[in-house]
C-alpha cells in the first residue's frame, strides 16, 4: 500500500510539475514585452471572448491580462444567453466573466441589451405563437433591460443599448420590434430603462457601415440627434468597424468621429478586424508574409488616428473583435473555406505582424507598393449634350442617343440586353438604364441583393483603389429604393419603373466636386444586381468594371466624355 501511495504520489507531483512548466513557459512568452494596451493610455484597448474556454487556458488567459484591459464577452450577454425563457434569467456565465475582468483590473463592455438576432424564442409571441401587440412588447424589453442592468449594477463600464437598429439606407431597421411597435419608441425607451437601472454606465448605440459618410451614417446621426434633443441619455455611439485592406480609409473613419463628437457624444470602436482580403466574394487565397504585412500597416495608420482622436476627448475604447486568427467570426465568412486573418494573434497565439506594427513600428520592413500598369483598351463612351425630365416617361431627346450594351459578366448570370445611355447639362449628369430582367425581386435586406442598377462616378478620374471625396455610388431598385455610398444624396434625382421586359431607371447625377463643361472626361461604369425569386443576388454585370469591387475602388472604372 506503501509502494502504491508513493507511486500515486509521485505521478500526481508529476503531473503538477509539468502542467506548472507549460503555465511558466507561457507565461515567460510574455515577459519583457510591451504590452498593447500601455502603448495608448489615452483609451482602453479590448478583446472580444466568447466564453470561459479563453481564460482558462493558460496561453491565452496570459495573452488576455497582458494585452487588453476591456472585454466584451461576445454571446454570452445577448439577449437568449441572458433570459432564454420568460422570467428565468441566466448571470452564471456573465458574471464569472466579469469576475475575471475585475480580477485583471479591466472594464468590461456589456453587448447587448436589445438586438434583431439571438433574441429568446417567445420575445415577440404569446402562448398560442401569435404576435404580441405593443404594449406587451414594451414590457418585456423594460422587463428585460432592469433585471440586467440592474443586476449587474455597477459591473459594467459601457452598456450597447440597442445594436443594429438601422437599415442600409438609414432608416429603421424593419426588425419585429419596429413592426410591432411602428417608431423609434422602444429605442428610446431602452435607453431611459437603462440609465434608470444603471445611472453610472455608459450607453451605447451600436452598428455597423457607418464609419463612412453614406446614407446609414446620415440616418444614425439624425436618429441621435433627434434623441438627444428628447432629452434620452444616450451618451455615445459605438462604429463596429469590421473593414478590410482598402476600405474605408483611415480619413473617412476619422471625420466620422469627428462628427458625432461635435454632437458631445462618445465614440468607441467596438468589434474592429481588418480581414487580409479586399472584397467580400474574393476568392480563397494564400495568406502570405506580404499580406501580413499590409494589414499591420494598415492598423498602425488606423491606431495612430485613434491616439490622435482620443487625445481630443472625442474617443474611449477601441476593441478588437476575437482574440485568434482561428475563433474569428470570418472564418468561411462570406466565402466558405476562407480564413480571413482578421486579429492581431494567429492561431497558435503568436503575435502578427501588427503587433510590430505597434510596439515597433521601426522594424517593420517596407511596404512594397505594386506598380500600378494602367489598362489597355479602357471601355470610353461619350454623353451628348441635353436636358430630360426624371419621370420615367422617356423624353423624345432620349430617342436621339444610342444605346450602349451592358455586357461584362462580373458574377453568376443575369438576362442578355441591358443598355445605358448617357446626356449632360450644366446642372445634372442623366443616365438611363433599360434592364432585360424576367424576374424581380427586392425581399432581401441588402439592398444590393435587390433587382437594382448601381451607378459609379469618379469624378478628377483618379483611377485611385480607395474612394476619394470626389467619388461616388448611386444605387436604384426596379421598386425606387435608393441608396448611396458617398456623392450628392440631396441632389440625386431617379424614377424607376417596369417594363414587359423588366424595368428602367432614369436618373440625374448633381456633381460634388467639378463643373459640367465640354470635353470634361471622368471615371464611369454602370452595374446591374440580379436577384433570383428568393431574393438573393444570383448575378451581377457591369459596362466595363469586372472586379465587383466598384463600391470602394474607382480603378476599373470606364470612361465617359462630354460632349
Amino acid at each position: 500500500m506503501l509502494k502504491k501511495n508513493i507511486i500515486i504520489g509521485l505521478f500526481v507531483l508529476l503531473f503538477v510539475l509539468f502542467f506548472s512548466c507549460k503555465t511558466i513557459e507561457n507565461e515567460s512568452q510574455y515577459k519583457g514585452k510591451t504590452l498593447l494596451h500601455t502603448i495608448y493610455p489615452d483609451f482602453q484597448l479590448g478583446v472580444a471572448i466568447n466564453n470561459s474556454s479563453y481564460f482558462e487556458s493558460s496561453s491565452e488567459y496570459n495573452s488576455l491580462l497582458k494585452h487588453f484591459n476591456s472585454f466584451v464577452f461576445e454571446n454570452s450577454m445577448k439577449m437568449d444567453a441572458m433570459q432564454p425563457s420568460e422570467g428565468e434569467f441566466n448571470f452564471n456565465n456573465a458574471k464569472k466573466m466579469i469576475k475575471f475582468a475585475k480580477d485583471n483590473d479591466s472594464v468590461v463592455r456589456g453587448h447587448t441589451l436589445l438586438w434583431h438576432s439571438q433574441y429568446p424564442y417567445w420575445f415577440f409571441t404569446d402562448k398560442s405563437g401569435k404576435k404580441v401587440d405593443k404594449d406587451t412588447l414594451l414590457k418585456r424589453i423594460e422587463t428585460h433591460i432592469k433585471t440586467i442592468a440592474g443586476e449587474l449594477k455597477g459591473d459594467i463600464n459601457t452598456w450597447d443599448v440597442v445594436n443594429e437598429v438601422l437599415a442600409e439606407n438609414g432608416t429603421l431597421r424593419e426588425s419585429q420590434y419596429y413592426d410591432i411597435i411602428g417608431s423609434d419608441e422602444y429605442i428610446e425607451m431602452a435607453f431611459r430603462w437603462a440609465r434608470e437601472s444603471d445611472p453610472k454606465a455608459k450607453l451605447f448605440i451600436n452598428d455597423y457601415g457607418i464609419s463612412r459618410k453614406g446614407p446609414k451614417q446620415d440616418g444614425l446621426y439624425n436618429l441621435v440627434k433627434s434623441m438627444l434633443d428628447r432629452g434620452v441619455p444616450i451618451d455615445g455611439v459605438g462604429f463596429q468597424t469590421h473593414i478590410n485592406l482598402n476600405y474605408p480609409s483611415v480619413e473617412d473613419i476619422r471625420k466620422s468621429i469627428k462628427r458625432f463628437a461635435a454632437l458631445g457624444l462618445d465614440v468607441q470602436i467596438t468589434e474592429l478586424d481588418i480581414s487580409v482580403y479586399k472584397s467580400d466574394n474574393e476568392p480563397k487565397k494564400e495568406i502570405t508574409e506580404e499580406i501580413l504585412l499590409e494589414q499591420a500597416y494598415r492598423y498602425k495608420s488606423l491606431f495612430d488616428m485613434f491616439k490622435e482622436e482620443a487625445a481630443l476627448g472625442n474617443l474611449s475604447n477601441v476593441t478588437i473583435w476575437g482574440l485568434t486568427d482561428d475563433k474569428s467570426w470570418l472564418n468561411d465568412f462570406p466565402v466558405k473555406g476562407r480564413e480571413n486573418a482578421p486579429l492581431f494573434f494567429d492561431g497558435n497565439l503568436k503575435e502578427k505582424t501588427v503587433y510590430t506594427a505597434l510596439v515597433n513600428p521601426e522594424e517593420l520592413n517596407p511596404l512594397h507598393v505594386k506598380e500600378v500598369t494602367l489598362r489597355k483598351n479602357i471601355r470610353a463612351t461619350e454623353a451628348l449634350s441635353g436636358t430630360v425630365n426624371i419621370d420615367g416617361l422617356i423624353d423624345e431627346q432620349w430617342d436621339l442617343i444610342k444605346p450602349v450594351p451592358i455586357t461584362v459578366k462580373t458574377e453568376g448570370t443575369c438576362d442578355e440586353g441591358s443598355n445605358f445611355k448617357t446626356l449632360w447639362d450644366n446642372n445634372y449628369l442623366y443616365v438611363l438604364v433599360s434592364v432585360v430582367d424576367s424576374v424581380l425581386n427586392d425581399g432581401s435586406e441588402n439592398p444590393w441583393e435587390h433587382d437594382s442598377i448601381e451607378i459609379f462616378i469618379d469624378e478628377n478620374n483618379g483611377k485611385t483603389d480607395v474612394y476619394e471625396s470626389d467619388d461616388a455610388q448611386y444605387r436604384v431598385s426596379y421598386n425606387n429604393l435608393i441608396t448611396f455610398n458617398s456623392g450628392d444624396s440631396k441632389g440625386f434625382k431617379a424614377v424607376a419603373k417596369t417594363t414587359e421586359s423588366g424595368y428602367i431607371a432614369e436618373v440625374a447625377i448633381p456633381m460634388t466636386s467639378i463643373s459640367l463643361r465640354k470635353d470634361l472626361v471622368m471615371g464611369f461604369d454602370i452595374q446591374i444586381n440580379n436577384s433570383d425569386a428568393n431574393g438573393v443576388r444570383v448575378g451581377v454585370i457591369n459596362w466595363e468594371n469586372s472586379s465587383n469591387m466598384g463600391y470602394q475602388d474607382t480603378s476599373g472604372f470606364g470612361l465617359l466624355k462630354l460632349k
